[in-house]
């Protein structure tokens, strides 16, 4: 079986802002539809729920409420369309799929274990200097 015949596609570019704007909306639902599916599909029932999830969906349309242009609305739907549809097919890992539906910060299940384990430290017994450096924070000349 075909996997693009189940999950068809539009490529057609918007003829004004309302259309685009439209567009978006009607992948903003479709997402909220499809996070419960996902959530069970990638078990990460023990990482986020779907109310936190969709609110975090939503955080993400409203990131890109300022862009105005039609065409790069479309080509963010586009985008959206795109990653909906591989979230849906398993097309992704559990990683991929915990970037975009549960907060920033702990996303890795390396992260979530080390967290429980050693508390907030991420790198129990490294140095302030290694933690700046493995946090990507290092300033050269700040050698302390």
């Amino acid at each position: 079986m075909n996997p693009s015949r189940l999950l068809p596609m539009t490529t057609e570019m918007s003829g004004s802002y309302v259309e685009a704007s439209k567009r978006s909306l009607r992948l903003f639902r479709n997402i909220c539809r499809w996070i419960p599916v996902v959530i069970s599909k990638y078990a990460l029932e023990g990482q986020t729920d779907v109310q936190m999830a969709r609110s975090f969906i939503g955080q993400l349309f409203r990131e890109n409420a300022h862009v105005k242009d039609p065409n790069v609305i479309d080509i963010l739907a586009f985008r959206g369309e795109q990653e909906l549809a591989d979230a849906r097919l398993q097309y992704k890992t559990r990683t991929h799929v915990m970037e975009y539906i549960c907060p920033k910060g702990l996303t890795t299940e390396t992260e979530l274990r080390a967290a429980a384990a050693f508390g907030n430290n991420k790198y129990p017994g490294a140095s302030q200097f290694l933690q700046n450096f493995y946090d990507g924070k290092y300033v050269p000349g700040n050698d302390v």
